[in-house]
């Protein structure tokens, strides 16, 4: 599961240790040395049956060469639609964050309406049992507004639901959300904060801010093709309910080298497969039971450690002592 990905509600979960969710992983598309290291990492099966799964991986492989030839251009030339009039200033609102603006400023963004048909998909794993509790929560006749909701990342996450704990050097931050992270670090002026007095004489606070993405359904335009960069469950819950068309965020990407400037390693490093290939990996191959394999998935939290350390530099001590 791409880090981005999991919706805002699943932000508000309590952190659950215990509970054993299930997730439909994508086969038949390279590379099967990283699904196979899922399976032995992550899911309940563990090493107990990788000659049945590493078959089930040749013959997904060979049912995605059959749809290379009556599936072949499906991604090819993606519609981009305008928003309809009545969502532009929901989605101009969206925009106005300084943090969000900051979050995508490194490639052209604009809000569209997609096609999901025509989304290429290059998440690996899609958590079906936090597919079906958000599909209880969501209307089953959802307006163009509440789908544009669900695009933008309503509900928002509640900050109080990240845990932190302290030792001496070392603050941990645990969530529910695979999408926690370290936003950034930064070099502070003492005389700009309010409420804090170091003990000492301060000369820079290091900032580290702690917390998740902005979390819209986006999607890069490449070469003439859309591929899902976030929101994998919610794109596949409307999916699942017969919606085709959505509003979703889209980023140009105008040089293989702008897929480094937004975080898309997976993406470059598989350019033949999601651009260049006839017939690349799609949503509904997370329905289709001869393109996934469904695995139980003990639950686990997402951490973040921030460790600050002093030492002493060698090199600066031997120019003091020269002088």
């Amino acid at each position: 599961m791409d880090e981005q990905d999991l919706p805002n509600d699943a932000r508000n979960r309590p952190l659950d240790t215990a509970r054993i969710d299930e997730h439909a992983y994508l086969t038949g598309a390279p590379p099967i040395e990283e699904f196979l290291g899922y399976v032995r990492s992550r899911a309940e099966e563990g090493t107990a049956d990788l000659g049945r799964l590493s078959e089930a991986w040749r013959a997904a492989a060979q049912c995605r060469r059959e749809l290379e030839l009556t599936e072949a251009g499906f991604a090819d030339n993606a519609e981009i639609r305008p928003l309809p009039s009545e969502l532009k200033p929901l989605a101009e609102r969206e925009l106005q964050e300084p943090g969000v603006r900051r979050s995508l400023e490194r490639v052209p963004y604009y809000w569209a309406v997609v096609d999901l048909d025509q989304l290429v998909v290059h998440q690996r794993s899609l958590d079906l049992s936090f597919v079906r509790r958000l599909s209880a929560r969501f209307p089953t006749r959802p307006t163009d507004e509440q789908l544009f909701q669900l695009a933008a990342g309503y509900p928002r996450p509640d900050p109080a639901k990240i845990s932190v704990t302290r030792s001496e050097n070392v603050t941990t931050f645990v969530s529910a959300s695979s999408d926690l992270r370290i936003l950034e670090t930064t070099l502070l002026d003492p005389k700009s904060i309010s409420g804090y007095s170091a003990p000492g004489r301060a000369s820079r606070l290091v900032a580290v801010a702690v917390g998740y993405g902005c979390n819209f359904a986006s999607a890069f335009h490449i070469r003439g093709r859309l591929v899902l960069q976030n929101a994998l469950h919610r794109e596949s819950m409307v999916y699942r309910m017969g919606i085709r068309r959505v509003p979703c965020l889209v980023r140009e990407i105008s040089t293989e080298e702008d897929l480094v400037l937004v975080g898309a390693n997976d993406v470059k490093q598989h350019l033949s497969l999601y651009v260049r290939s006839p017939r690349p990996p799609r949503l509904s191959d997370f329905l289709d039971p001869r393109l996934h394999v469904t695995l139980r998935v003990p639950f686990a939290n997402r951490l973040a450690h921030v460790q600050v350390n002093t030492q002493l530099s060698r090199a600066r001590v031997a120019v003091m002592e020269g002088v």
